[in-house]
Order: C-alpha cells, then structure tokens, then sequence
C-alpha cells in the first residue's frame, strides 16, 4: 500500500543520505522518474532532511494517483469506459499534490510534450503547482522518460551536467 511505499522512500531517502554525507559526495540530488517521481515528492514532504536537497529532478511523472490512472484507462477504446473507476478505485492518499506546498528546493521537471505513458500536462501542473524555484525542459519525441535515450543523446547530457554545475 501507499503508506508502506512512503515508508521504504524514507528509509530509501535516509541511507542515500548517510552514504552521501559519509562519502563526501558532492551534491545530493533526488531523480525521480515516472511512478517515482510521485513516490519521491511525497517522501520528500514527509523527510526532516528536505532542506539538504540541491535539486529535484522530475521526469515524466504526475501528482495524483487518481488522475494518472483515469488518463491510461482512457488511452484505449477497450478501458476508455472504465476510467470513471480510477476515481472510486485508486487511492490518492499519499499523491504529492497534496503536500507539494511543503517542499521548495530547486526543482527541474523534464517531460515529453508527446509522452505515450504519461500525459505531459502533469508534468506542466507539476511546474505549475510549484512553488519554489522551477525550471522545465520539454521535448517531443514520443517517449516516456526518454530524455537520455532520444537522438541528441550526448546533447541532452552535456545540458543536464551543466546545469547540475550551475545548482
């Protein structure tokens, strides 16, 4: 359930954490993609070491469980008629939505205008439901979380380092 998913995030988030500060890593950063980004921006709200996060990195994912689910029912012609039950059925509990007030380090949202999986308006209600500093890169190649993988490979790598040198 949501609760333990949270509970593990936390736990994942801490011993991440320990590792960075007993390595002397450079900046801690939290990358969340998809699914994940959803589960890391509540875990992040719930972490009393938010404030030690340099950036967010949100790539193709979404705020509301609800939302995300009533939009894939709705992709095909055969569960089209069943995305009302994404709002009965799916629990949005712990959906980022509702804590992203709570949260205001940097943030970067990366997400494909033509994103098969999930629709690129959540990656824009994200940005824009954000309060704190924001920056969000868009492309249309037709991917979910393909930033890295999509021709211009080494352009989009050489971008994201220089802006992790910036932050």
């Amino acid at each position: 359930d949501q609760a333990n998913v949270n509970d593990d995030s936390l736990t994942a988030l801490n011993l991440a954490y320990k590792f960075h500060e007993q390595n002397g890593c450079g900046k801690f950063i939290v990358y969340g993609q998809s699914l994940g980004g959803v589960i890391a921006m509540r875990a992040l709200a719930d972490w009393d070491m938010r404030e030690n996060v340099k950036l967010i990195v949100m790539d193709s994912t979404f705020m509301s469980y609800k939302q995300a689910g009533r939009q894939a029912l709705s992709k095909h012609w055969l569960t089209w008629i069943f995305q009302p039950l994404a709002w009965v059925l799916v629990s949005d509990e712990y959906a980022s939505y509702k804590v992203i007030d709570k949260i205001r380090n940097p943030l970067l949202v990366i997400h494909d205008r033509l994103d098969p999986t999930v629709n690129f308006s959540n990656g824009e209600d994200l940005f824009k439901a954000y309060k704190g500093p924001k920056d969000h890169w868009d492309y249309s190649f037709g991917s979910h979380i393909g930033y890295f993988t999509i021709p211009g490979l080494e352009q989009n790598r050489k971008r994201f380092v220089e802006y992790l040198e910036q932050k």
